[in-house]
């Protein structure tokens, strides 16, 4: 069964989020200590990955984060690709409660949006479990029709240029027999941004 995914796109200027990452970003990727088995006082489960004794959430091994600004667009992108497969679990994971908090920080107006989607690599074509919406007033769950198919292919995009992208470019890669040893190191070192690397 395919993993499930959380995807996001936040229009944020480098400043406000240099203070959002500031603020939040140990929380924003204490996941990843957890999915990586770095995180003291871990407890590992006997059929792999981790359970965080302080959040009583399990860490799947095969579990990703992805953090990447955009400096063109001015765009954060998020991605949590998740073994799990109910929202309400999704939805209280520690790191999506940290990321929740940047409707705080931003600087632009209009409107930004996260979505639940039942599969990370469908993320376009199967039918979305949850959708949301930041705006001035914070963040608020909207109807699934609702979501703007412009911005939903605004979020595949980013997730093609910072996730989906290189690992089809390995597959190829390695379908020439080229070497992609340094994919071992994919995530996290390729997978979320400088200043959130520098607290792992």
């Amino acid at each position: 069964m395919e993993p499930v995914g959380i995807y996001a796109s936040v229009k944020i200027s480098k400043q406000r989020l240099d203070e959002y990452y500031r603020d939040w970003g140990d929380k924003l990727i204490d996941d990843v200590r957890c999915i990586l088995g770095k995180k003291p006082g871990l407890q590992q489960e006997s059929h792999g990955g981790f359970v965080d004794p302080s959040t009583d959430y399990y860490h799947n091994p095969l579990n990703k984060l992805v953090i990447r600004y955009d400096a063109a667009t001015e765009t954060l992108f998020y991605l949590y690709q998740l073994e799990v497969r109910d929202p309400e679990t999704m939805e209280g994971f520690p790191s999506f409660v940290a990321f929740t908090k940047i409707a705080g920080y931003r600087d632009r107006g209009g409107v930004d949006y996260i979505a639940f989607s039942p599969s990370a690599p469908n993320f376009m074509y199967d039918t979305l479990w949850r959708v949301y919406q930041f705006t001035a007033d914070g963040l608020s769950e909207i109807d699934v029709d609702a979501f703007p198919e412009d911005r939903q292919r605004e979020i595949d995009e980013l997730s093609k240029r910072y996730y989906w992208g290189p690992i089809s470019d390995m597959f190829d890669k390695a379908d020439r027999g080229e070497d992609v040893s340094y994919f071992q190191n994919f995530f996290p070192d390729h997978c979320l941004d400088a200043p959130l690397l520098a607290l792992l």
